[in-house]
């Protein structure tokens, strides 16, 4: 014989609570043997948490929910608002309370939570990280009118967080949230009526991060007509919820933040929340007079940004918890009812009979063993035996003799489940390492050919009580391993072998719906979307595809909803930016003084995520002008193009070595000019994102005249020449990267047949690499060489020497060295500081060695220079601050250690590189 029970089943409230009440009857026989059937139903009051606002403070809501769990405390409803919703958002998607508190503990939340664009490297092309990286600021514009934001982040951030914690709980596809055990509500309010928005349905993370979601911190959410930002606005503890609901119990949590003092108000949206949280005193008193206890943690001295006390406020909530636990329970008995047909019997005089499978020694021991006892607690005391899922069925019978009155009893257990097989609909799909498994429920799992077989640790009984834990922990245990919309479809129990079936969806894509890009393509949208229709859906699909969607630069919002049954329908809701961007980027150098960048560029030109832009960047010494159109994908391929049209100069100075008998210094000989003006046409294809090779034609005129230098003879050239390049780039970030490479190779030729006054051809290449070997270092190895034929124009030739760059060189000046042959090789070790002064701060010590030759025949291993140098650096908001002091020597001859000197070089720069 086989049990079916379908899925549904899973959400209803399995213990005594307050919609399903407990029913039993007892059979009272007289002295004539005449019958009596009395029903009982044991009602418990509806209880209510309320878990209010309060940032990091809210963390002390999981201490509360610890100590719940570990004295058995029914909850029907979770309200929160806030970090209230997350949390509470959190445990009733299926989550413990001891699984929410490793999440706080561990969680970055400073990078959770920065201000500010987290624009990833790893997910951008390399022309889009190299424009980022030149700007510290930008505008956005609508038909050429600047837009001023009304918010300093975007919180996409957040939202990504969200889903990856989210997807790890068992239940976080249910939008239903009458479904989830405990029911849930979140607050948020919307910022077009005003109103307060009780959220009930809907996705569960976009429905958190609305009511989380800090004013002019960052963007509100947007769903259908409403504009939702943190619910505290309006209501911080939504206490009067819960008696609406009503709920016979409310049990609040008070972790609201007291108002600011005038040192934390400097900031905008600091402003605005001491604002707030003036306004709300008044309500929240209101609200907590509707509560019937209130738990109000000491988090004196802790504010709502101190999310690396987790710990603390943690241990706060569970010490106010373990405080008021006794007041709880007795608010609770006192509101349990027992409701019955026939009027209360009490037994002075009895004797207790047993059959069946018995009964536990402590409830005998505790009830059955007393001088006296009611029909009440008989009933209360067994019904609690069968919420708990170990018995199936209790029948009851009082016989009443002339001496002594006979309570018998009749007991039988659910069925043990000694095994339980879980089938997917395909094995192939899953791919899962099950050596470091660990679970509260299970000892082992198996893999057959068509199932994984769970083991329990201890004895499990076939009940709805034991059959939810079940089905939760074998969903944990799939969403862990990146597979959040697997969803049991049905069960089925054999009670010949006591082997419990489940039976899985895997969560396979049968929809993509698109809305919202007015003006973007949906093939331009689709092309970045890592799933199709037919496949199984899992969380790194997800989160690249969002991450791809971002990095885009194209949407101001991108929601994830999804409906999970059989199979997964995915909906993207988008909401376009405007595509028109002012950059600006700055820098300052000791060697070229001050110089400015500025890109103005529309990034959908065509409704292809296209680029048509100009750039204007220099100061005094240089000056560069481009206007370029590109593509970075051409329709779904990786294949790419771009055509612009630039003129640039360069002054550079040039210097002279002397060399004495120790030491070598070097003299200026003026200055001269470099120019270049003309088109690239560029083809090509896209490594992914991490980097590109393109074929490039380039026609351009290349002068270099005379400033200030003696017997110096100008060239002009027409060339027209071909590329083929290849460049890589996965250094994780900008400035002070800590692991990574970036290459940089390509050939070039110019000839007459292609209208070329100069035919030459050259070669380069350079290689970067980082890594950090441990906590406050990183080493960087740099190898480069180049190589041209003779007849290469100086405008084409090498230079050495640059405070930052691939040609960079401790103890040089900028471009001191130039040649058709020059080659360069450095090691760099870099150290993090501990202490952060106002930003990020590094000390660097570097040694290269290289040199350049004009001809190939010239090339001498004693000619290489040496540099060894140190460096300061600060990761500002504006760039990369660096202060470097370096010194170049020569081994005149190595046998004899006989060394020249070179002069101390100076050198800082600040701003893009």
């Amino acid at each position: 014989m086989k049990r079916i029970l379908q899925i549904l089943s899973f959400f209803l409230l399995f213990d005594i609570s307050a919609n399903s009440q407990q029913s039993l009857q007892i059979k009272f026989y007289d002295i004539d043997g005449n019958i009596k059937i009395v029903n009982y139903k044991v009602k418990r009051p509806k209880i209510a948490l309320v878990l209010s606002g309060g940032g990091a403070r809210g963390l002390s809501h999981i201490g509360v929910l610890k100590v719940f769990d570990e004295y058995n405390i029914p909850i029907d409803y979770i309200i929160g608002t806030s970090m209230g919703s997350i949390v509470g958002g959190l445990y009733c998607a299926g989550l413990k309370a001891e699984e929410i508190e490793r999440i706080a503990t561990t969680t970055n939340w400073d990078y959770v939570l920065t201000l500010g664009e987290r624009e990833d490297k790893a997910n951008l092309f390399l022309e889009r990280k190299y424009l980022i990286e030149k700007s510290f600021i930008y505008f956005r514009f609508k038909g050429f009118k600047p837009l001023i934001p009304s918010y300093v982040s975007s919180g996409q951030g957040i939202t990504e967080s969200l889903l990856k914690i989210f997807f790890k709980t068992p239940f976080h596809y249910v939008t239903n949230y009458e479904e989830l055990k405990p029911k849930f509500y979140s607050v948020a309010t919307d910022l077009i009526s005003g109103r307060r928005i009780i959220f009930s349905k809907g996705n569960l993370v976009y429905v958190v991060r609305a009511s989380s979601t800090i004013p002019l911190a960052f963007q509100p959410v947007s769903m259908d007509s409403l504009v939702l930002v943190d619910g505290g606005l309006i209501s911080n503890i939504p206490a009067d919820v819960a008696r609406e609901l009503g709920c016979d119990i409310v049990i609040t949590v008070d972790a609201t933040s007291p108002l600011r003092n005038p040192t934390d108000i400097q900031l905008p949206w600091n402003t605005a929340d001491q604002i707030v949280g003036i306004m709300m005193q008044l309500s929240n008193e209101v609200q907590l007079e509707k509560s019937d206890i209130v738990l109000k943690p000491n988090l004196d001295n802790i504010n709502s940004t101190d999310f690396e006390k987790a710990d603390l406020i943690i241990k706060r909530g569970k010490e106010i918890a373990k405080e008021k636990i006794d007041e709880i329970i007795s608010l609770i008995e006192s509101k349990c009812e027992i409701l019955s047909d026939g009027e209360t019997q009490k037994f002075s005089n009895y004797k207790l009979k047993v059959y069946g499978d018995g009964l536990p020694a402590d409830v005998v021991s505790t009830i059955f063993q007393k001088n006296e006892i009611t029909d009440e607690e008989i009933v209360k005391s067994l019904s609690k035996l069968l919420s708990e899922g170990e018995y199936g069925k209790i029948d009851i019978e009082v016989h009443k003799n002339s001496n002594i009155d006979e309570i018998i009893i009749w007991t039988e257990l659910n069925p043990r489940v000694k095994r339980v097989n879980v089938y997917p609909q395909s094995m192939r799909n899953f791919q899962m390492d099950f050596s470091r498994f660990k679970s509260d429920i299970f000892s082992s799992v198996e893999i057959s050919d068509s199932s994984f077989v769970f083991h329990p640790k201890s004895v499990v009984y076939f009940s709805e009580s034991e059959i939810y834990k079940i089905s939760r922990e074998i969903l944990s245990v799939f969403h862990f391993y990146g597979y959040p919309f697997v969803k049991v479809r049905t069960l089925e129990f054999n009670d010949s072998s006591n082997e419990l079936n489940i039976y899985l969806t895997d969560g396979y894509v049968s929809d993509i719906r698109i809305s919202g890009n007015k003006n973007t393509k949906n093939s331009v949208v689709l092309r970045d979307v890592m799933f199709k229709k037919g496949e199984v859906l899992t969380d790194d699909k997800v989160i690249k595809t969002l991450q791809n969607l971002w990095s885009t630069n194209l949407f101001s919002q991108i929601r994830f909803d999804y409906e999970v049954n059989d199979s997964v329908k995915v909906a993207l809701h988008l909401q376009e930016s405007p595509s028109q961007f002012l950059r600006i980027g700055m820098r300052i150098d000791s060697e070229r003084g001050g110089q400015f960048f500025s890109d103005f560029r529309n990034e959908n030109t065509f409704g292809l995520n296209d680029d048509f832009g100009m750039t204007l960047q220099g100061g005094m010494r240089n000056l560069l002008f481009k206007l370029e159109y590109k593509v970075d994908r051409l329709f779904n391929t990786m294949f790419t193009y771009r055509l612009n049209f630039y003129n640039s100069v360069r002054k550079v100075y040039t210097y002279e070595t002397i060399y004495g008998d120790k030491s070598f210094f070097l003299k200026n000989n003026g200055e001269i000019k470099f120019g270049y003006g003309g088109f690239e046409l560029s083809v090509g294809g896209q490594f992914e994102r991490l980097g590109n090779t393109l074929l490039k034609y380039q026609v351009e005129e290349a002068f270099v005249k005379n400033v200030s230098r003696v017997e110096f003879k100008d060239e002009k050239n027409l060339l027209s020449k071909l590329q083929l390049s290849i460049v890589v780039d996965s250094r994780d970030r900008a400035y002070f990267p800590n692991r990574g490479i970036y290459l940089n190779a390509y050939y070039e030729t110019s000839q007459k047949f292609l209208g070329s006054d100069i035919a030459y051809s050259k070669i380069f290449f350079s290689y970067e690499n980082y890594n950090t070997y441990f906590k406050y270092g990183a080493l960087r190895l740099k190898f480069l060489f180049g190589l041209c034929d003779e007849s290469t124009p100086l405008s084409q030739q090498f230079f050495i020497g640059s405070i930052t760059g691939l040609n960079s060189f401790a103890g040089m000046r900028e471009d001191e060295i130039y040649g058709r042959q020059v080659i360069i090789g450095g090691v760099e070790a870099r150290f993090k500081s501990p202490i952060k002064v106002m930003f990020e701060n590094f000390i660097s010590l570097r040694y290269d060695i290289g040199a350049g030759w004009e001809k190939l025949e010239a090339v001498r291993w004693k000619d290489l220079r040496h540099g060894v140098g140190i460096e300061i650096g600060f990761d500002t908001p504006i760039g990369a601050l660096r202060i470097i002091v370096g010194k170049s020597f020569i081994l005149k001859k190595i046998e004899k250690n006989e060394v020249l000197w070179g002069p101390i070089v100076s050198q800082f720069s600040l701003g893009f590189e």
